[in-house]
């Protein structure tokens, strides 16, 4: 999957237009994480903490057989994996997560990562229920401004439904 994504010219034009990192690959990873999983989907959250975003992509479609994370018996992981995978599966298309990029670019969002200096840290205290990326409009550095520093007149941010 992360090879047709990452050989999609038109989705890769996008994906530097709308964000600023380098590394690009865990970007397109992230972004088709928030259009395969639902938002504060535990078992996408555990599975991208475990393998990173695209090692975790080929884990989503079905590329490994053994979750990475299991209780003692290892039963309960794997079927968590099963289920997961089955709801996954069908949203996992090139063209889903094309549009994504183009829909972003349209609107004038951009993608925020882990990582990325805007992204808000205080998210990673909601552990594996943590969003894997941020759509934001606006002033992208709100997302990291102590509640002191806004201005109502100047608070113009969009998060949008992942």
């Amino acid at each position: 999957m992360m090879r047709l994504l990452l050989g999609d010219t038109e989705l890769m034009a996008a994906a530097r237009r709308i964000h600023a990192g380098e590394e690009m690959a865990d970007c397109v990873a992230r972004a088709a994480w928030t259009v395969i999983a639902e938002p504060g989907d535990a078992v996408a959250g555990a599975l991208i903490g475990a393998l990173g975003a695209e090692e975790a992509l080929s884990v989503a479609a079905g590329g490994r057989s053994r979750s990475p994370f299991t209780d003692d018996t290892g039963d309960v992981g794997f079927r968590a994996l099963q289920e997961a995978q089955a709801r996954w599966r069908p949203r996992l298309q090139q063209e889903a997560v094309r549009s994504a990029f183009l829909g972003a670019l349209e609107i004038g969002a951009r993608l925020v990562i882990p990582g990325d200096p805007q992204w808000p840290e205080a998210l990673d205290d909601l552990g594996p229920h943590a969003p894997s990326a941020l759509w934001v409009r606006g002033r992208v550095e709100l997302l990291t401004a102590s509640p002191r520093d806004w201005h109502a007149a100047e608070l113009n941010l969009a998060l949008l439904p992942c």
